[in-house]
Formats: structure tokens, C-alpha cells, sequence
């Protein structure tokens, strides 16, 4: 989650930039389906932590959204084309730069690190250590470059699955040591599967990646980026987004929450 200002270095930023819009937008953005940041279907309603917060940033401003969630690589595509005017949650890569505009602020912080099982005795692992047990990651999600650098040498020790939900279940049956995950992705999964009193935080998070919400160079819609770079520190600052990860995020999952 983001680092809140001072209070009255916030207040002179905000005297000193007037975040409200000239006029109002409507803005079409679209997301995979990644729970629970976005969760829902072509045929579905939508929500979820940065499903919300779009909302709530976007209502602040005096704009309003439209969010549609598909899968990922056609999410991807579409607003590469520009037929969506945004994309979240989305890691920031050269290769997207070149068709996509990231603001400052991120739209989530997503911390990474170990699960276990509730009885294991394994605790206090770091990046240092996990690669002396068996480990399970869902395939095609990101650990990060420290998981990555740390793996090498160890590709036989790790178990890629297509979902989380599948590693969750490895873990509980005891196929594996360690699951590597995004922890909100983690904890809240395996509360959908009734598992999270079957699991455990193996360690501190290992390393935090930042998602946003990036913007197409090519759907003819722009955004004032200050503005929204403003409205997401003031709703940090008032606690909205702590309210809203509340919702979706038992104390346990808030209580490793990076920072």
C-alpha cells in the first residue's frame, strides 16, 4: 500500500494543485480476472481491491468508469489497440511503455512471500533458505527478480501449476514445503477454499511489486496524471484504501500488508 505524507506536507501539496477535473470523462478500462484485485467474468458484475479503488479515485475526481474484465492476453491486446482507454493491475515494463502511460503512483502494492502449512514447523524463511525445500508457484505470475536470481540452480525444487488454487491444495496435501505468492492473492484464495485456517505465513515478504493503472497511447482519451497521482495519496491519506482492502482481506492478510 502506498506511504502517506505528512499531514501538512499533504495539505500544502493539495493548496498547491487543485486535483478537481476541468471537465467530466468517462473512461473504459478493462482488467484480467485476479482476485482479489479484479474478480468477475465477461457475464458477471465486477469488484475487488483495484476494481474499487478505480472506482473511488475516478468518483473523486468527478469522472466516471466503465470496467470490463477478460482474459488476460485479450485485455492486454485491447488496449494496446486502444479500444479500452486502461489496464490494471499492471507491472511496468519496456516493452509496455511503448503503447501504455504509467502515473507516479501505483494502484497496488502487492507483497510476495512463503506459505506453509499451519502445523509446519518451517518459519522465519527467507529467500536465503527456501530453496532448500520444495516449492510451488503458479506459472506465468511474477516472484520478482530477487525470487528469480535466488531460483537459479533450484529449478528442480519448484513446481509450477496453472492456478492458485491448485497450489493451495499441493500445499495442504503436503506435495510441497513452501507456496511463493502475492500474499492478498494467497490469503484469499484459500479463504474462497475454506483453507486459510490450513495455512500459515512461512517468513516476511520477500520483495513488493508495484501495480498500476496504465493508460493506452492509443484510445484518444487522456488523463490529468497529477491529478490522479493527488487523489490516491489524499485517499491513502483519509483512509479509503484501507477500508477498502478491509473488505476484501481478513486481519490476518491486512496484518502483512507491505508497506
Amino acid at each position: 500500500m502506498l506511504k502517506p505524507l505528512p499531514l501538512a506536507l499533504l495539505g500544502l501539496a493539495l493548496l498547491l494543485f487543485d486535483a478537481s477535473p476541468s471537465r467530466a470523462e468517462h473512461f473504459r478500462f478493462v482488467s484480467g480476472q485476479i482476485p482479489p484485485f479484479a474478480i468477475g467474468s465477461e457475464d458477471t458484475l465486477h469488484a475487488g481491491i483495484a476494481i474499487d479503488i478505480i472506482q473511488a479515485v475516478f468518483q473523486d475526481m468527478g469522472h466516471t468508469v466503465e470496467i470490463e474484465v477478460y482474459p488476460w492476453p485479450r485485455a492486454l491486446k485491447n488496449v494496446q489497440t486502444g479500444q479500452y482507454d486502461g489496464i490494471f493491475p499492471l507491472f511496468k515494463t519496456p516493452e509496455r511503455e511503448k503503447f501504455l502511460t504509467y502515473p507516479d503512483q501505483p494502484l497496488v502494492s502487492m507483497g510476495l512471500a512463503f506459505f506453509t502449512q499451519k502445523n509446519s514447523s518451517l518459519q522465519d524463511i527467507t529467500l536465503d533458505d527456501a530453496f532448500d525445500y520444495s516449492i510451488v508457484k503458479v506459472r506465468r505470475a511474477s516472484m520478482g527478480e530477487k525470487f528469480a536470481t535466488a531460483a537459479k540452480g533450484f529449478e528442480e525444487n519448484i513446481t509450477e501449476v496453472n492456478n492458485t488454487q491448485t497450489a493451495l491444495k499441493m500445499l495442504t496435501r503436503g506435495r510441497v514445503d513452501l507456496f511463493s505468492s502475492v500474499t492478498d492473492i494467497a490469503m484469499f484464495n484459500a479463504k474462497e477454499l475454506g483453507m486459510d485456517s490450513q495455512i500459515k505465513s512461512a517468513g516476511p515478504i520477500f520483495d513488493t511489486l508495484l501495480a498500476y493503472l496504465a493508460f493506452s497511447k492509443s484510445s484518444g482519451k487522456s488523463i490529468n496524471l497529477n491529478a490522479f497521482n493527488w487523489t490516491m495519496i489524499k485517499l491513502k491519506q483519509n483512509g479509503t484504501l484501507h477500508d477498502i482492502y478491509a473488505k476484501y482481506l481478513s486481519e490476518d492478510s491486512l496484518k502483512i500488508q507491505p508497506k
